[in-house]
């Protein structure tokens, strides 16, 4: 028999009748009949031909070989010890050039007939697994080459799983390099979406490998901080939010707090790497993990971190809603950031420019109906179409392929209604800046008359106050800790009750961060023409000039040692409501107005120019 394929190999047949030849010679190959001096001719036939890499007799090398290993296992592997495939492979993985196809085939099938012919150790798999890791060290090969050694890194996990069961603590090495290939992925125009896709799956099936099927907390957790570090140290491509994506939710509470109280980590990196964490695409799944990763900065009180997260991260945040698969996910973080930051209008006033294209664009898709399919399942992965949009930020374009490509995570109608009221709260809330606001409120009116006719959507325009207050009130990160608000924390001491020292002087108790408050009122009422002026005002005054009187006649007539203004800061806006640091001179330039606006409404012609008499302008 190998006399005939040598001879068929030898013969000036045109490669057609070669190939019809081998096959036939192959498959009809009755290997119990064959002598022990055949079967090694054979076998060293099989590999003079899979050695001659893109040669037309390769793959029929390959089976040749499978058809005489099963019978013939012991003469395989002395054809194919176990040290020559081992110093085969530091060969082909160690260059960054692309393995040919073939030998990547010939790799596979090796190995894998060398397994079920037991002819590969614990200790040659771990060899050969350390070949790996050293091919793993480089971070930047081609992409071509990772492709191909996260493939034949699949197969060999397989086999290193079957052998050694969840034994995996000698591959953080391979785990660490998986992730920064993510991290640095970078499109190149000649590799198809399918590839990258393929790719992709390939990272996910491999850390999935190296977790076992029995999710070991320790390499689970070994995963998480190695991408905490990454994303600390590098702006990841999008593609890396895949392993947050499918890591269990059962860990979010131990990984949280391990990475959070890791004292390497300093709190600068904690704050970078949660701010490229929350620019992933926002997948339900994602979205859970930075809210846990939120939640776990609030409980520390880290407000400043969470502040640097939200300027960081809102613009792209929001442009994550203009994508159907991450609405659900990116709005509920979005919202979260927005509403907590209530001390500055900053956050919200870098987007306000921004959220009238995007509201344009949802009423576009809510008129348009039929146009955006819904799933209430979670995707598999998040293909590299999604990593794409999520990095280009904002569409240049909107055209279909964007919300007919991938199903929504949340219904239109429900996105645009609380994207809606969200802006309308945070208007209410940050007031003062009209023109800033008003190509915005111009924006929303058009969006929300556009949209009337749709059912569920015909009261867009008009908004409940008490129920915008409800949700500025709800959203302060305190409240979302589950702690007690500011406002709700009892400051009160004995101070209201004891009496005055020898000097006879009263003083104002701290409400929580009301310190500009009580200083600005202490000025004003130790400004004599002033106060006499405010006590003695008629008693048809507003509600908040009421207050400012009690706050006055307390301060001059009681015996307490000091008052708490509570009732005084209820009568003020929102904004200085939510025991947050304010600054003082625009709390006193907004109380001076209110003053001077009751003066000049006034009956009363001594009052009508009050506060330009005393302070001049």
């Amino acid at each position: 028999m190998n006399n005939i394929l040598n001879g068929v190999f030898l013969s000036t047949h045109p490669d057609q009748i070669k190939n019809a030849l081998y096959e036939k010679l192959i498959s009809n190959l009755n290997t119990k009949t064959l002598s022990g001096d055949d079967v090694k001719e054979l076998f060293q036939t099989a590999k003079k031909w899979i050695s001659s890499t893109g040669s037309k007799e390769q793959p029929f090398g390959l089976k040749l070989l499978a058809k005489l290993t099963p019978p013939f296992p012991f003469i395989f592997n002395n054809t194919f010890p176990t040290k020559g495939v081992i110093d085969f492979l530091k060969v082909e993985l160690s260059v960054a050039t692309v393995i040919p196809p073939t030998t990547i085939n010939v790799i596979q099938t090796i190995v894998s007939l060398k397994y079920k012919t037991s002819g590969i150790t614990k200790e040659e798999l771990n060899e050969i697994l350390e070949v790996f890791q050293d091919c793993f060290e480089n971070a930047y090969i081609p992409f071509r080459k990772q492709q191909q050694l996260v493939s034949l890194f699949a197969v060999f996990m397989d086999i290193f799983y079957a052998l050694n069961g969840s034994s995996f603590s000698r591959c953080t090495q391979v785990l660490q390099t998986l992730l920064l290939w993510l991290t640095n992925l970078s499109i190149e125009p000649d590799i198809k979406n399918e590839e990258y896709n393929e790719f992709i799956l390939g990272i996910i099936k491999a850390i999935k490998m190296l977790w076992g099927t029995e999710m070991s907390p320790a390499i689970v957790n070994i995963t998480l901080y190695s991408l905490f570090v990454i994303a600390s140290q590098l702006s990841p491509f999008p593609a890396l939010g895949n392993i947050l994506h499918i890591s269990p939710a059962v860990f979010q509470s131990s990984s949280v707090t391990s990475v959070l109280s890791n004292p390497q980590l300093k709190e600068k990196e904690i704050e970078d790497a949660i701010s490229h964490i929350a620019t992933f695409p926002l997948t339900s799944s994602n979205s859970s993990w930075v809210m846990s990763l939120l939640n776990g900065l609030m409980t520390t009180h880290k407000f400043s971190s969470l502040a640097s997260i939200t300027l960081h991260s809102i613009s792209n945040l929001l442009y994550q809603l203009y994508y159907p698969p991450l609405w659900k996910g990116a709005f509920k973080v979005f919202e979260c950031l927005l509403l907590g930051f209530q001390h500055s209008p900053e956050a919200f006033h870098i987007i306000v420019p921004l959220i009238p294209d995007l509201l344009k664009y949802l009423g576009k898709l809510v008129v348009e109906e039929n146009t955006v399919k819904e799933s209430s399942e979670e995707i598999e992965y998040i293909p590299i179409e999604i990593c794409n949009w999520v990095h280009k930020g904002k569409p240049t374009n909107t055209t279909s392929e964007i919300h007919t490509t991938f199903p929504a995570s949340l219904p239109l109608k429900k996105l645009i209604t609380d994207l809606y009221f969200l802006v309308c709260s945070l208007i209410h809330y940050h007031t003062g800046y009209p023109e800033l606001y008003t190509p915005l409120i111009a924006t929303l009116k058009e969006v929300g008359e556009f949209v009337s006719s749709v059912d569920g959507l015909r009261n867009l325009n008009n908004p409940n106050e008490e129920l915008m207050k409800k949700k500025i009130s709800e959203g302060t990160w305190l409240g979302l800790s589950k702690e007690k608000k500011l406002s709700e924390w009892d400051w009160s001491s004995d101070l209201d009750v004891r009496g005055r020292g020898v000097e006879g002087k009263g003083g104002l108790i701290n409400q929580g961060n009301t310190c500009y408050m009580n200083s600005f009122l202490q000025v004003l009422y130790m400004t004599d023409p002033l106060c006499s002026s405010i006590i003695s005002f008629p008693n048809k005054t507003t509600e908040l000039l009421g207050e400012l009187q009690r706050v006055f006649s307390f301060l001059m007539l009681s015996q307490r040692q000091a008052y708490t203004p509570k009732s005084f800061s209820k009568s003020l806006p929102l904004c200085y409501r939510s025991s947050l640091q304010q600054d003082a001179s625009e709390f006193g330039k907004y109380l001076l107005d209110a003053i001077d606006s009751f003066c000049k409404k006034c009956d009363i012609r001594e009052y009508s120019d009050l506060i330009p008499s005393i302070f001049g302008g």
